[in-house]
């Protein structure tokens, strides 16, 4: 069970993501991407050409966070890693030779960094990212700095050219989307109908990270763990993907007020396991979620069977006082549904065994009645 506190978080939490849902305009899915990335503290690309409100959405996520440190950046070709990390100390280099970079107000030092067309960034300036959105240190020399860095949101035009040089950058951001203008009249209506300044609740980051603390203390069974693997396996994923994904089990747990994670809750990893809006990707999903629906079935038969057994053994009670066919037969009625129920889904046992005791206690009481 979860505590009052987390409770109101996970509410705040909520209501601010519902909010943003409906001032971005057709844009649900990816709402909802960057929802599970700022709970599970992972990062999310967004990928599209220019005009389809790339950066627009992430401005709006970014001016509702209080309680953290934010950055935002506007990349171009020519940015070295200084613009990320914070420039040399050069009055440092020129006392004692020493080069430290001064990380104040950088991306190393915040909570939340918005990183704009970041493919536009050297190849040198990206190699910087690596270590900070992955590991969270940045490490130069003799200066090592742990990150606070929480999410990270960055956007591209995207040129599938360099796809083999970036792979390591792009294993980075667990959430991935490709974006396209709006298609439907409907959401163009509402866009051209939408309010200039949207009001959109504030999002705490102490909510974020009290429902991030209790992910952490989230059970979850071997039984759903082997799932999760099982679907991984039907995936082209790296140990880091299979690993981080995780915590989208846990958080999809905590937001629905339950310490332990269910089979249910794999339902939501289309969130990090397809790159939303590419048909690839999400019949590769669709395949590899067949695992899933398998085990989601067994799971109900499980629970069905559990619930039928718990009312079952109240049901013997009853019948165990009833003296008359008129005392039995409201649990006879009930007796024979479950076990056509049990029948139904293919379970067998001692529950079932009680139905026919049941059954057949209220045939003697009847033909005691009508004297036979």
């Amino acid at each position: 069970m979860q505590n009052s506190a987390v409770k109101d978080s996970v509410a705040r939490i909520n209501t601010t993501f519902a909010a943003l849902d409906r001032a971005i305009i057709g844009r649900h899915d990816i709402v909802r991407q960057m929802k599970y990335a700022v709970l599970t503290g992972q990062h999310l690309l967004l990928e599209g050409p220019p005009g389809v409100a790339k950066s627009y959405m992430v401005r709006m996520f970014f001016d509702v966070l209080t309680e953290c440190e934010t950055f935002r950046i506007q990349c171009t070709k020519k940015m070295t890693e200084d613009y990320l990390v914070g420039p040399l100390d050069m009055k440092l280099f020129r006392e004692e030779g020493i080069y430290v970079h001064r990380t104040e107000g950088s991306l190393v030092e915040s909570h939340f960094g918005f990183i704009d067309e970041i493919l536009d960034l050297s190849s040198g300036a990206l190699r910087a990212l690596l270590e900070i959105l992955n590991e969270r240190t940045f490490t130069r020399g003799i200066q090592k700095v742990k990150s606070p860095l929480h999410t990270a949101i960055a956007t591209t035009n995207f040129n599938k050219d360099r796809d083999d040089e970036l792979a390591a950058v792009l294993d980075r951001f667990l959430f991935r989307a490709k974006i396209e203008k709006l298609s439907r009249i409907e959401d163009r209506m509402k866009m051209l109908q939408a309010p200039t300044n949207p009001n959109i609740p504030t999002l705490s980051f102490l909510d974020v990270k009290r429902v991030k603390d209790a992910m952490q203390k989230v059970r979850i069974s071997d039984a759903v763990l082997e799932v999760y693997l099982r679907i991984c396996e039907g995936l082209e994923l790296t140990d880091r993907t299979v690993k981080k994904a995780l915590d989208v089990v846990r958080a999809s747990a905590v937001m629905c007020g339950r310490s332990t994670a269910l089979i249910q809750d794999l339902s939501v990893l289309d969130v990090c396991f397809t790159v939303t809006n590419d048909k690839t990707s999400s019949q590769r999903f669709a395949s590899a979620m067949g695992v899933y629906a398998k085990a989601f079935e067994e799971s109900l038969r499980a629970s069905q069977g559990l619930v039928l057994n718990c009312r079952v053994n109240k049901l013997k009670d009853f019948s165990d006082a009833a003296i008359t066919y008129a005392d039995i037969l409201p649990a006879a009625a009930e007796a024979r549904e479950a076990l056509h129920t049990f029948n139904a889904i293919n379970s067998s046992g001692m529950a079932a065994s009680v139905c026919e005791e049941i059954l057949n206690k209220a045939d003697r009481l009847y033909k005691i009645q009508q004297g036979t």
